[in-house]
């Protein structure tokens, strides 16, 4: 019975893997301006804000950390309350990568180039660690492909961030409406392979903007120069106990400086 339920799901695995692969997108779709547009849901114009219930899973994916741009591994779940006119976003994160698991609240603003981040009843505040962009990006449709049995768009989104040189992502969206089901991310670099995907639960097409409060933690609190660093020795041991295991030591190398929202837009 296990060897017939073993063989059954690597023949699905396969199947799934087979269905849609990031690598198999032509990297030259990236590399022009040519077939970008804004997307009829998100046009140039428009309102753009979201809200949505995430879980994202990266493997060996490069995202920026305190030690530069470097491949690292970890999950995370949550929310996300984002306005892209007004400059705001939320996320209410819980993060576990190695042998911490970290929970917390972040508040961008784009009018003051500030972030907040609540962790164990203490708020930081820092510069802006993702910019918001200055208008929606445009898309371009590279593909379709099925969710289940859902028919959805592939499209990828011209972006001009830094790190875009060591990933590439796009974004599978429900066809003929303005939901985004799932977020790809792989690695430029093929000799180092990583992927990360990201999925959307409850998807709604406007920001909750009760969201973007700030709690009574962060009142007053005055920011520093640099960017949000999460200590994660000192959370470890808050969430996990007293444990001082060589792994927790290098956590701080293996968790992105900053929550990865920037995977959606």
């Amino acid at each position: 019975m296990k060897l017939l339920l073993s063989i059954f799901i690597i023949f699905i695995t396969l199947n799934v893997i087979k269905s849609f692969d990031i690598d198999s997108i032509d990297p030259t779709h990236w590399e022009t301006d040519e077939g970008f547009e804004h997307h009829k849901c998100w046009g140039k114009n428009k309102n753009f804000g979201y809200y949505t219930e995430f879980a994202l899973s990266a493997y060996n994916t490069y995202f920026p950390t305190p030690n530069g741009i470097t491949p690292v591994s970890f999950f995370e779940g949550g929310v996300i309350s984002a306005d892209f006119k007004s400059q705001q976003m939320y996320v209410h994160f819980g993060l576990v990568a190695g042998n911490a698991t970290i929970w917390g609240k972040y508040w961008g603003f784009g009018s003051n180039s500030t972030e907040y981040v609540l962790i164990n009843g203490t708020c930081t505040a820092n510069k802006l660690s993702y910019p918001f962009p200055p208008s929606v990006p445009k898309f371009k449709k590279v593909g379709e492909t099925k969710i289940g049995q859902i028919d959805v768009d592939v499209v990828i989104m011209k972006h001009q961030e830094k790190y875009t040189n060591y990933t590439r992502q796009c974004t599978l969206i429900q066809k003929g409406t303005c939901t985004p089901m799932s977020n790809n991310v792989g690695n430029v670099d093929k000799s180092n392979k990583g992927f990360t995907l990201m999925n959307f639960y409850k998807y709604e097409g406007k920001a909750r903007k009760d969201k973007f409060q700030l709690p009574s933690e962060c009142s007053g609190v005055q920011p520093s120069d640099s960017s949000f660093r999460i200590n994660t020795n000192n959370v470890a041991q808050n969430v996990l106990g007293n444990n001082e295991d060589e792994s927790n030591k290098n956590q701080q190398k293996t968790l992105p400086k900053s929550i990865p929202f920037h995977n959606l837009f």
